[in-house]
C-alpha cells in the first residue's frame, strides 16, 4: 500500500470514529435529557425500584406495584451496589446509558468481525458503523413478533443482556467455547430469556461442526455447558427458592384471561399479528427475513459460519413459531412467561447482519449497475425514517430487479424491466397515498383497499415521500458524480447521511412539549406530596394512569387498573395480590367479562377498558370517595384536570396546569 492509501485508509477511520462518537453523544442525550420526566411519568424504571427498596412502607401501605421481578436481575444489583456507595440513582442510570451505547458497539463489533473475517478494513469499519446505528437509533429491530424491540430501552436489562448476547455469540463462532459459555452466563444473569436464546442458538450453530470438533475442544463445550447451566439453576433457587406454596397461586384460567386482556407481549395473535395488525410486525419481519436470505445467496463464497449461522437462524424461527403456538394455546403460564418468541429478535439482528453487508458490498461493487446501487442506497436508510426496517415493495423491486438483471442480457431490456418496475411501484405508491383513488367495487367486489391498507401503514409496504425523495436524490447523485470518483464519494457520503438520518430519528422520538410539561406537573405533584404529606399517606390516583407516583412522592398508591388486573401479580401469580386487585377494581362496577370488550384486535379491549374505568372514576360523588377512603386508608385523591366534570367539595390541597389534589374529609 502506498503512502497516499495509507492517508486515506487513516482518515476514513477517523471519520467514522468521529461520525461514532457524535452519534453516540447525540444518542446519549436523547435518552438522558428528559430521564427525570420519564421516570416521574411513566414508572417502573431503577430509580423508583432503589425508592421502594429504602421506603417499604410504600408497599405495606398500599398495592404492589410489581417492580419486584427487578430483583431477578443481577444488572439491578448493580444500582443496588451504587446506591450503598451513596451515588444519585439518577446519574447512575445515566452511565449506564452510557455502558449500554459502549457494549452495543462491542458487541456489534465482535459478532460482525466474527461473521466477516475477511472483509476489508474500511468495509468492517463502515458495516459495524451502520449496524451500531440500526441497533441505537432506528427502526431495524421494532418488528420483533413480542413487541419488545420497538426502541433501545434505556436503563434497564435488555441492551445490555443483548450486547453480552452477542459477544458470546462472537466467541462461540470462532471456537472460544470458555469465553462464549462465561459471557452467556453473564447474559442468563441479566436477563434469563436472552440468555436461554443465545444457547438455542448455540445448539443449532453447534449442529454444523459437531463432526469437525476435536477432542480438546469437546472438552471445553462440556465445561461451557457445566458453567451455564449451574449459574442458571443457582440463579434461579436464589432468586426464586425451592419452595412454593400452589395453593397460593393464581389458577391457569383466571391467569391467562386477565393476562390476554392487557398484555401487549405475550399473545401477539390475539393482538393481530395474523389478521388485522399484520402490518405492524409481520410484513417487517418477513421483509428482514426475505432480505437476509437474499443477501445470503449473493455471497460469494459460504464459510462455515455463515453455515452455523443460517442452521442457528432457522432453529430461532423454529423457536418463534413455537411461541406463537404456545401464546395461541397456552398449555401453562411458565410457558407463556418464557415469551419464546423473543427468539425473533436474535433473529432479526442475524439477518440485519448480513443485510448490512450485502449493502455495502452492493454499494461499493463497481460491477453493480446504477440503479441496484441507488435502490441499496435508499434502503439503507430507511430504518430511520419508517417504522419498519425496510418497505416491502422496494425490497421486492431490489431483488426482482437483480434477478432480472442476471437473467437478462440485452442492454436495452434491462433499463427497460427497471422502469416498469419503477412506474408500476410509484403507481402504487400514488394510490395508497390517497393521490388517486378508483371504485374498486364497480370492477370487483373485494370491498374498499382502504380498509385492508390504512394510511398508518402505508411506509411499511412503500415508504414514506421523504424516501421517494431520496430516491430521486440518489438517483440524481450517482449521475452527477464522475464514476472514478464514486467509490470515494460514497465512502465519505453513506457515514454522512446515516448520521443525518439517526439524528432526525433521534429527534423525531424525543417525547413532544405537551408530553414534556404533563410529565414535568406530574412530578411537581410528586414533589409536594412528598414535602407535604406524611409518610404513611395513601394516594388515590386516576386509575387509568399506568405507574409513575411512587418514584418522587415517596408515597404509597392504592393502585390503577393495570395493576389491579395484571403487573403487581404478573410474574410471581401471586394469589392474595391478584384477589385484592380483583376486589380494587371491583370498586367501580365494571364488568369485564361483558361483549363489550370482546373485540379484535385484542389490544383494543384494554384501550375500551381504561376508557371506561377513567369515567367512572371522574363521575363518582364525595360519597364514593368517602366510602373508599373509610374502606381503604385513602387520604388524597389525585385527578387529572381535563377529565373533571364536577369539582369534588373536598379540600384542593395542591393543583396545576394539569393535575389537581384533594384531601378526602372522612
Amino acid at each position: 500500500m502506498n503512502r497516499y492509501s495509507l492517508n486515506v485508509s487513516k482518515y476514513k477511520i477517523s471519520l467514522l470514529t468521529v461520525f461514532t462518537c457524535f452519534i453516540s453523544i447525540i444518542a446519549w442525550y436523547a435518552y438522558t435529557r428528559h430521564l427525570d420526566l420519564e421516570i416521574a411519568y411513566k414508572g417502573f424504571s431503577p430509580y423508583e425500584w432503589i425508592v421502594m427498596k429504602h421506603h417499604p412502607y410504600i408497599t405495606a401501605i398500599g398495592y404492589p406495584s410489581g417492580m419486584e421481578i427487578y430483583r431477578s436481575s443481577l444488572f439491578f444489583k448493580l444500582y443496588a451496589f451504587a446506591d450503598f456507595l451513596g451515588m444519585d440513582t439518577i446519574a447512575t442510570m445515566k452511565a449506564v446509558i452510557a455502558t449500554e451505547l459502549l457494549a452495543t458497539y462491542i458487541g456489534v463489533r465482535l459478532f460482525a468481525d466474527a461473521l466477516f473475517p475477511s472483509l476489508e478494513t474500511n468495509y468492517k469499519n463502515l458495516l459495524v458503523f451502520a449496524l451500531y446505528l440500526y441497533f441505537i437509533a432506528s427502526y431495524a429491530l421494532f418488528p420483533e413478533i413480542s413487541r419488545f424491540g420497538s426502541a433501545f430501552n434505556t436503563g434497564l436489562y435488555y441492551n445490555i443482556a443483548n450486547a453480552f448476547r452477542l459477544m458470546a455469540l462472537a466467541f462461540f463462532l470462532t471456537r472460544k467455547f470458555i469465553w462464549a459459555g462465561l459471557l452467556l452466563s453473564l447474559t442468563f444473569l441479566v436477563h434469563p430469556i436472552y440468555g436461554l436464546i443465545g444457547g438455542i442458538f448455540m445448539l443449532g450453530a453447534l449442529a454444523v461442526i459437531i463432526n469437525d470438533i476435536d477432542n480438546n475442544e469437546k472438552k471445553k463445550i462440556g465445561l461451557a455447558l457445566s458453567i451455564f447451566v449451574s449459574v442458571g439453576v443457582l440463579w434461579y433457587l436464589y432468586t426464586f427458592g425451592i419452595h412454593r406454596d400452589s395453593s397460593l397461586q393464581i389458577p391457569n384460567s383466571a391467569w391467562y384471561f386477565y393476562s390476554v386482556f392487557s398484555n401487549y407481549h405475550w399473545f401477539p395473535i390475539e393482538f393481530g399479528l395474523l389478521s388485522e395488525a399484520h402490518q405492524e410486525r409481520l410484513i417487517g419481519f418477513l421483509i428482514v427475513s426475505l432480505l437476509y436470505l437474499y443477501s445470503l445467496s449473493k455471497k460469494e463464497t459460504l464459510t462455515s459460519i455463515d453455515k452455523q449461522v443460517f442452521f442457528g437462524w432457522v432453529v430461532l424461527i423454529v423457536v418463534t413459531v413455537v411461541g406463537l403456538i404456545v401464546s395461541w394455546y397456552k398449555p401453562s403460564p411458565f410457558l407463556t412467561k418464557m415469551a419464546l418468541t423473543r427468539a425473533s429478535l436474535l433473529a432479526l439482528e442475524i439477518g440485519i447482519f448480513y443485510i448490512v453487508y450485502r449493502f455495502v458490498c452492493g454499494l461499493f461493487d463497481k460491477r453493480s449497475p446504477w440503479y441496484l446501487r441507488v435502490l441499496v442506497a435508499t434502503l439503507w436508510v430507511m430504518p430511520f425514517l419508517i417504522q419498519a426496517p425496510f418497505a416491502l415493495y422496494p425490497v421486492i423491486l431490489l431483488i426482482a430487479a437483480d434477478y432480472l438483471r442476471s437473467k437478462t442480457t440485452n442492454s436495452f431490456t434491462k433499463p427497460t424491466i427497471i422502469l416498469t418496475l419503477s412506474i408500476l411501484l410509484l403507481t402504487v405508491y400514488f394510490y395508497t397515498s390517497g393521490y388517486i383513488r378508483i371504485d374498486w367495487n364497480k370492477f370487483a367486489h373485494i370491498g374498499n383497499i382502504d380498509h385492508y391498507l390504512k394510511s398508518s401503514q402505508y411506509d411499511r409496504y412503500l415508504g414514506n415521500l421523504t424516501i421517494l425523495v431520496i430516491l430521486i436524490a440518489f438517483s440524481a447523485m450517482f449521475y452527477v458524480v464522475d464514476k472514478a470518483k464514486r467509490i470515494g464519494f460514497l465512502f465519505f457520503f453513506v457515514p454522512f447521511i446515516l448520521s443525518v438520518s439517526a439524528f432526525v430519528h433521534l429527534y423525531l422520538a424525543t417525547p413532544n412539549e405537551t408530553y414534556i410539561n404533563r410529565a414535568k406537573a406530574f412530578k411537581n405533584v410528586q414533589l409536594w406530596a412528598k414535602r407535604h404529606t406524611p409518610k404513611e399517606a395513601l394516594f388515590m390516583l386516576d386509575s387509568a394512569m399506568s405507574y409513575g407516583w411512587r418514584a418522587f412522592s415517596e408515597r404509597a398508591s392504592f393502585g390503577t387498573l393495570r395493576e389491579w388486573i395484571h403487573v403487581a401479580w404478573l410474574y410471581n401469580s401471586d394469589y392474595r395480590t391478584y384477589r385484592e386487585g380483583l376486589q380494587r377494581f371491583g370498586e367501580f362496577g365494571i364488568d369485564i367479562e361483558s361483549p363489550k370488550y370482546h373485540v379484535a384486535p385484542r389490544l383494543k379491549q384494554f384501550k375500551l377498558l381504561r376508557k371506561d374505568i377513567r369515567e367512572r372514576f371522574y363521575s363518582f360523588d364525595e360519597a364514593w370517595f368517602r366510602r373508599m377512603a373509610r374502606k381503604y386508608g385513602i387520604d388524597y385523591i389525585v385527578m387529572r384536570n381535563r377529565y373533571i366534570k364536577h369539582p369534588l367539595r373536598f379540600e384542593k390541597v395542591y393543583n396545576n396546569d394539569y393535575f389537581t389534589v384533594f384531601k378526602v374529609d372522612k
